[in-house]
Order: C-alpha cells, then sequence, then structure tokens
C-alpha cells in the first residue's frame, strides 16, 4: 500500500444525529477526495451506485473519489459518525482517490480494529483544524489508512461482489452517470429517453427499480447534496452555490433547499461551521 507524503487532510466533520434525528445528506460526490466515515453509534443507510447499504456501530464506509452517494439516520438509532476527507493516495491497482477496489461493496465492519480506528478519528476530529497539531494528525490519519488497507486485504475475497449488470442496468448506470455529469442543466424524463433511445416509462420503471429514486428526485437530491458539500467545504456565495447547481431562481432555491435540509442555506452553513 502506497501513501506517499502528499497526503492531506481536508476536512473531518463529525455528524452527531441525536441534535437532527431527521439528518440526511442527499446525493453528492467528493471528486477530487477520498472519503471515509466511521459510524461509533446508532444505525443509518449508505447510497451508493443505486444500491442501499445498512451502517452498523463499528462499520467502516469507503467513500472513492467522485462516487455519487447519500447517507441517512435511522431515527430510533440515530448516527454518530466521524468523516474524514483527504487527498494524495493512491493504490498501486486504483485511481487517484479510490481506496476502495471497485467490485467490493462500500461498508465493511472494522471489528478488532474498531477501537483503535475510533481513537485515531476522534483524535482528528479534536484536533485536525490546529496548526500545531497537523503533522500529529497527518500521521493519525496515516496510520487510520494502514489499519483500513490491512482490513480491506484481509476481507477482500470474502466481501459479496456487487451483481453484473444486465441491459436494463447498463443503461441506468448511463443515466446515473449523465445525470451525475450534468444535473445542473436542464433535465427532464422526456429528454433523458430521447438521449439514451428509451422509452420514457421504461426509463422511469427501470431507474425507479434500480436506485430506489424517481428520475427527479434523483436529479433534485443530486443538485441538493452538492449544495450542501458547496456550503460546507466552499467559500462560494450562497447565490453562486445556487447558480452553480442549476437554480437561477434564488428564492426558488431558498424553498427548495431548506425543504431538503430543514434549514435554510445560511442557517445550514452556520450550524456546520
Amino acid at each position: 500500500m502506497r501513501h506517499p507524503e502528499s497526503v492531506n487532510i481536508h476536512n473531518v466533520v463529525l455528524v452527531e444525529a441525536r441534535q437532527q434525528p431527521d439528518w440526511a445528506f442527499p446525493l453528492h460526490s467528493h471528486n477530487h477526495h477520498l472519503e471515509i466515515s466511521l459510524v461509533q453509534r446508532g444505525e443509518g443507510t449508505f447510497y451508493c451506485e443505486g444500491r442501499s447499504y445498512p451502517m452498523h456501530p463499528g462499520d467502516l464506509v469507503i467513500k472513492n473519489a467522485g462516487v455519487v452517494h447519500a447517507e441517512h439516520t435511522a431515527r430510533e438509532a440515530p448516527l454518530r459518525q466521524v468523516c474524514v476527507s483527504f487527498s494524495g493516495v493512491r493504490e498501486i491497482e486504483n485511481a487517484p482517490g479510490c481506496l476502495l477496489p471497485e467490485a467490493m461493496e462500500p461498508v465493511l465492519p472494522a471489528e478488532e480494529d474498531f477501537s483503535l480506528l475510533s481513537a485515531l478519528f476522534d483524535y482528528l476530529e479534536a484536533h485536525w483544524q490546529r496548526e500545531r497539531e497537523a503533522e500529529v494528525c497527518r500521521l493519525a490519519m496515516l496510520t487510520a489508512l494502514e489499519v483500513i488497507g490491512e482490513r480491506i486485504a484481509r476481507r477482500r475475497e470474502q466481501l459479496p461482489q456487487l451483481p453484473q449488470d444486465e441491459r436494463a442496468a447498463r443503461t441506468v448506470a448511463q443515466v446515473m452517470a449523465w445525470i451525475n455529469e450534468n444535473y445542473a442543466r436542464k433535465i427532464t424524463l422526456d429528454g433523458l429517453a430521447e438521449r439514451f433511445f428509451i422509452s420514457p416509462f421504461y426509463l422511469e420503471k427501470k431507474f425507479k427499480e434500480r436506485t430506489g429514486y424517481s428520475i427527479n428526485r434523483y436529479v433534485v437530491d443530486r443538485r441538493m447534496g452538492e449544495a450542501q458539500r458547496l456550503l460546507i467545504f466552499e467559500n462560494s456565495s450562497i447565490k453562486e452555490v445556487a447558480l452553480a447547481v442549476g437554480y437561477d431562481n434564488l428564492q426558488y432555491f431558498y424553498a427548495t433547499f431548506k425543504k431538503y435540509a430543514g434549514k435554510t442555506p445560511s442557517d445550514f452553513r452556520a450550524a456546520y461551521r
């Protein structure tokens, strides 16, 4: 496993859903950063590449760079997880920012490594913004990566493989990929059906079967997830965020965002910062 000296922590976020029983983060991606979450308490659901995965205490959730994902807590067992995003990791057989091989599921138990990883992630959450702790935090991250990499290697043969694509699955995957690249554009079911030479009814039906989302819900979730990511991790103005995710009507963006996040964009940004 290679962990170059260029490994840099981009952000560390603590999700404590006891304070937000309906906490959810809609569809989004981190195009240049690998993100790893450690579930410390509670339960939730992780959505990735058209599939849903339950999250339990002690689970690692690995989100390769560029992979579109979403997650939400279970109300009856509020989620507590520490999420660390970073750059500079490249496995020999994987693309930059990709720690998890493509054929492996993204949620795996930490098992006997949980106590060590929990201590490392807690340290990162508490200290990563302190300049004098920067090198210690980087070493903590490298240690965590080594432990996680060994766990992936040990379980690689045992983890279930993602199901093989058939024709409908390939079409849905192509549509999802196009939406993920073009979510800021005007997107309609009829327009997608024409683009991919398929009937609107069949596309909507198969898309819902494979992903659990309607086309419209997927597009809006994708936009709201990217808006939340920009509000947390970037310094763009709210108007710039709205335009970046496809809303030229600021009032409509505010209304849609509040419906999804339960807060206005400015209140949401303030809550995370």
